[in-house]
């Protein structure tokens, strides 16, 4: 039997970019409006920038076979003919999530590697057909309701709810009703965010960071800069005030500690807004890699 290997193209997917709208962009309108977090990589861009392409220059051996093999297998390349990997979750258990992958797919080869795979089912479900198979010990499902798309998890039910959206017969995300979310001229190549309030208790010591209800987080390029934002809503003002005195004071740190040029502090930006507080950054991508360098050696430090 094939093992399948559906499933590494989320993990690689999501690896590679961590280093409706146009080809690549977020789709609210295929995103589940119980979805509570979410992560969107738009590949096209991250293959058009600077970053991306580095990251892909930087992929070791058994990446690239890895990626060689499922290309044999399944006629596509992951990086290539990937255009967007979306990921949502409708509770704290990042193990119950599901994914959409759009991209330029050979549904023919698709189905015939999930039919030859272990305990291989198909059951149909709306105007769809959802697959399942086992991959070791754990089950996965799978839908695929074009040419483009591909819907994979371990959880039946959000497979479900995620093919009755991308049908229409399911509610999908407002995307006004996104906390944060703000359109770009420059779509970005990621962004995450989660409803906090909604994910019930989290194991988290501070109880300054418990007070934060909402999270989005976006990054890209421009132009050789990068651009990232992130918007916070909290409990009330005053809560948003002590993040803004908390976020100033690590950046007070990282100045103090000469590490940091400060250059680099002054490209980071918050500001308050009643409950809310948002922190955007732009600098060039050399200066952003030359600081992430530092903060690897750092953290190689504490170890």
């Amino acid at each position: 039997m094939h093992r399948p290997l559906l499933p590494t193209i989320v993990i690689l997917s999501a690896a590679i970019c961590s280093a409706s709208g146009g080809e690549g962009e977020f789709r609210p309108s295929e995103t589940s409006a119980r979805a509570t977090w979410f992560a969107h990589v738009n590949l096209v861009g991250m293959r058009a920038s600077e970053t991306g392409k580095q990251l892909i220059n930087e992929l070791d051996g058994e990446a690239k076979r890895q990626l060689r093999q499922i290309e044999r297998m399944l006629n596509f390349h992951p990086i290539n003919d990937l255009e967007s990997a979306t990921v949502y979750g409708t509770s704290s258990d990042p193990e119950k999530a599901v994914a959409l992958l759009r991209g330029d797919f050979d549904v023919d080869r698709l189905n015939g590697v999930a039919e030859d795979s272990d305990d291989y089912r198909a059951v149909a479900h709306g105007t769809g057909t959802i697959h399942s198979w086992r991959d070791g010990s754990k089950p996965l499902f799978a839908s695929i309701p074009s040419t483009n798309l591909i819907i994979i998890g371990p959880e039946l039910e959000l497979v479900q709810t995620a093919l009755d959206v991308t049908t229409g017969t399911g509610e999908a995300m407002d995307e006004s009703q996104i906390f944060g979310h703000r359109k770009t001229t420059q779509p970005p190549i990621l962004i995450a965010a989660a409803n906090l309030s909604a994910l019930g208790s989290l194991e988290i010591d501070s109880s300054l960071v418990r007070k934060i209800q909402a999270i989005y987080i976006s990054a890209g390029e421009k132009g050789g800069e990068l651009l990232g934002y992130a918007a916070m809503k909290t409990e009330d003002a005053r809560s948003a005030q002590l993040v803004d005195q908390m976020l100033h004071g690590v950046l007070a740190l990282a100045e103090a500690s000469d590490e940091v040029a400060p250059e680099v502090i002054e490209a980071f930006h918050t500001k308050l807004d009643g409950n809310g507080i948002s922190l955007t950054v732009s600098m060039p991508i050399r200066q952003f890699k030359g600081l992430v360098a530092k903060l690897e050696k750092a953290a190689n430090g504490l170890k």
